[in-house]
């Protein structure tokens, strides 16, 4: 995720820790069905999350794909 984020010209501090506490805050309800990774040759090389909003009413879509 910092790679692609990296690349769209974004800040480059993601953390690992950041990550992490998506699923453990709520943002990310059920990491089965709201995630996806798409992986060539053991290298993560996609992803997509969704985060549904508190009222029900929004959902927050985040993804991407590594260059190249």
């Amino acid at each position: 995720m910092r790679e692609m984020a990296v690349a769209a010209g974004a800040d480059p501090g993601l953390t690992e820790d950041a990550v992490r506490s998506w699923f453990t805050s709520g943002l990310v309800r059920d990491p089965a069905a709201d995630t996806r990774l798409v992986v060539s040759s053991d290298t993560v090389v996609a992803s997509a999350m969704r985060a549904p909003g508190g009222d029900g009413d929004r959902v927050d879509s985040f993804g991407g794909v590594l260059p190249g």
